[in-house]
């Protein structure tokens, strides 16, 4: 099962998931994975446009474990 990531479809939090898995693996900075999900958001914004909703970033950013500032 995806972890709920703040989306409103499964696929949405599936395609979010492998976001904030490939940061982990790949030890990415916030600064590196908010563009991610921007580029998300605008791939096709019906399906994920809430990926640069708030609680969307706020659940990455905690499930990354990042520390340096939020807002950039």
């Amino acid at each position: 099962m995806t972890k709920y990531f703040g989306m409103f479809s499964d696929e949405g939090n599936a395609k979010v998931a492998a976001i904030v898995e490939f940061a982990k693996a790949n030890n990415a900075q916030w600064e590196n994975v908010l563009p991610m999900l921007g580029n998300l958001a605008q791939s096709d914004r019906a399906k994920f446009g809430e990926a640069l909703d708030t609680v969307v970033r706020e659940m990455v950013y905690d499930a990354c474990n990042f520390t340096e500032e939020f807002y950039i």
